[in-house]
């Protein structure tokens, strides 16, 4: 369900349990909402990370159950939210914004677990990371990325307690990211669930300090007897003890409407990593390869460049590194450990390691001499692949005509076509199949790119297409002198292109016009040559406009425009 309309509208699925997980609505752990003043009242929170949180966005996060929800992001766009420890990204999940129920902030709920088969985003890609306090979240999208410290929210009492009162009691820490307690008036996302059948919400529960009073010490206090907002089943005060004393609580901030920038909650007394039902093909992992970088070698790897492999381990003393390929060939390097418990490593390959690997290598790690199940695969080809052919051989055609290219298999092929710059990897024209039409003289250039980016030689195709000439530029006519013969000159410039075949003459046309402007009668001069740029017509008296045309071995050109009116006499 998208967490903006659950907090209007309140979830209405059944939470489907496995062990001591979840399945729920993220945004309904709170219906209580804080007004706009008292929001503007509360301390600054220390989970916005170092990109911020642009306006309108929003990131929440459970990190018991490895559980992100994003909103705010334009319908359609691709997201993509990344766990990052210690510098290392061990966790990723990317797809379109979805906005199923029109709520307006179209964006991603990741490893929520999916109605149906998961989406693109639903799940961690490859393994399900176990998020941790002091991991940070990043969120790409609509070209900016914003960001959120996880915060340690945990409970630390299980069972719950019961007081000689008889209220329950539910012990819990909340520590921001910048190691201060996190204020009271803060901690606004309190409720119990048991099922839908049952439900104590925010307004039914008491946030207190807890009595001990150390560093983010808290409790959520159910008062006795007990009046939940729900209780279906009408329970009497004997049976809700029985569940608050049980599991089922949550606890946090930020499951307010309007959503805040940062929302941060635990949801059940212990941390249950894992994937949600439906992500189970991404399986939860302690211990793997989280990056490769690069994942590509290809002949346009700058020489002597490095492979970085960055991953993560639980309690590591030494983490083992491998790099083979199809034919047996290995190197192995130990890996730099950081951190304690959850930690994360890395290890540099150096040009020569990968000298003699080829193909595609599997990149694998042992962590104190047990095989990790996550690991990752690098494509080292550095061959460049034949360039394209076209369907059309170079050379000269008496019309227009259409090309058709073909490569390899599965090779791209980028194109372009006359005065364009030869084509690259990232630029030209995509060639999509079908035919491309040449209707002038060009030179077809292109390249094909190979699956690992290595790129041909250019292959340039020069095709000249012979079409009539373009028309003349026809230029001032002059009247004929008094006296002796009735004549009139007309005159013009050549044309700005023959089309590829040499002029080989001139048509001239002269139109006789009568009193009201319209053409009355034409009369045609002699064959002219190439060379003429003139021509002295012998007319019978009255007032003329001339037209010229170029003529070439593919045939005469258009008309060009008439000249100013002289008189012939």
């Amino acid at each position: 369900m998208n967490i903006s309309s659950a907090l209007t509208a309140g979830s209405s699925k059944d939470p489907a349990i496995h062990g001591r997980r979840r399945r729920r609505s993220a945004a309904a752990v709170a219906s209580v909402a804080l007004t706009a003043t008292a929001l503007s009242a509360l301390p600054a929170s220390g989970t916005i990370g170092p990109a911020g949180v642009r306006p309108g966005n929003s990131i929440t996060v459970f990190h018991n159950i490895d559980f992100v929800a994003v909103g705010g992001y334009r319908l359609g766009s691709r997201v993509t939210v990344s766990v990052v420890r210690n510098g290392v990204t061990i966790g990723t999940a990317s797809g379109p914004a979805r906005d199923p129920e029109a709520t307006g902030a179209p964006g991603l709920e990741v490893n929520h677990g999916p109605e149906g088969t998961p989406l693109a985003g639903d799940c961690w890609q490859g393994h399900t990371p176990d998020i941790r306090p002091g991991d940070h979240i990043l969120v790409r999208g609509d070209g900016g990325t914003d960001e959120v410290i996880v915060d340690d929210i945990r409970f630390t009492g299980d069972p719950a307690e019961e007081t000689p009162g008889g209220d329950i009691l539910v012990p819990f820490t909340a520590i921001g990211a910048d190691g201060q307690a996190i204020a009271v008036e803060r901690l606004d996302s309190a409720e119990f669930r048991a099922g839908s059948r049952v439900r104590f919400e925010a307004t039914d529960i008491i946030v207190e300090p807890a009595a001990t009073a150390g560093l983010g010490e808290y409790v959520m206090r159910y008062p006795s007897p007990f009046t939940p907002s729900r209780n279906r089943d009408t329970l009497n005060d004997a049976q809700l003890r029985a569940l608050l004393l049980d599991d089922g609580h949550a606890i946090g901030f930020g499951h307010i409407d309007p959503v805040p920038a940062e929302a941060m909650l635990v949801d059940g007394l212990a941390d249950t990593p894992g994937p949600a039902p439906g992500c189970e093909s991404a399986a939860s992992a302690t211990n793997g390869v989280a990056t490769v970088t690069p994942s590509v070698i290809n002949g346009r790897t700058p020489a002597g460049a490095t492979l970085r492999v960055e991953g993560f381990s639980d309690s590591a003393g030494a983490v083992e590194v491998t790099l083979s390929d199809a034919d047996g060939t290995s190197v192995s390097a130990s890996a730099v450990i950081e951190g304690a418990g959850l930690q994360t490593w890395s290890v540099d390959f150096t040009a020569d390691q990968l000298a003699d690997l080829e193909g595609n290598i599997a990149v694998s790690a042992t962590v104190d001499g047990i095989e990790s199940g996550i690991s990752k695969t690098v494509i080292k080809d550095t061959v460049a692949p034949d360039g394209p052919s076209a369907s059309l051989p170079a050379g000269t055609y008496r019309r227009a005509q259409r090309v058709s290219l073909v490569a390899g298999p599965s090779d791209q092929i980028r194109y372009t076509l006359g005065a364009q710059a030869a084509p690259t990897a990232n630029s030209g024209t995509l060639y999509r199949g079908g035919q491309i039409r040449i209707a002038a003289s060009r030179t077809l250039k292109m390249i094909a790119i190979d699956e690992a980016g290595n790129v041909s030689p250019v292959v340039r195709q020069r095709y000249r297409i012979l079409r009539a000439p373009s028309r003349p530029q026809i230029a001032r006519a002059r009247g004929g002198d008094r006296g002796g013969r009735t004549t009139a000159v007309a005159t013009w410039n050549p044309p700005a292109s023959s089309n590829g075949s040499r002029i080989t003459g001139y048509s001239v046309t002269a139109l006789k016009l009568a009193p009201n402007g319209s053409v009355a009668s034409r009369k045609r001069a002699r064959a002219l040559p190439a060379r003429a740029r003139s021509v002295e017509m012998r007319l019978s008296a009255g007032r003329y406009r001339f037209q010229v045309r170029a003529i070439n071995a593919l045939g005469a050109g258009p008309w060009s425009a008439r000249s100013n009116a002289v008189r012939a006499r």
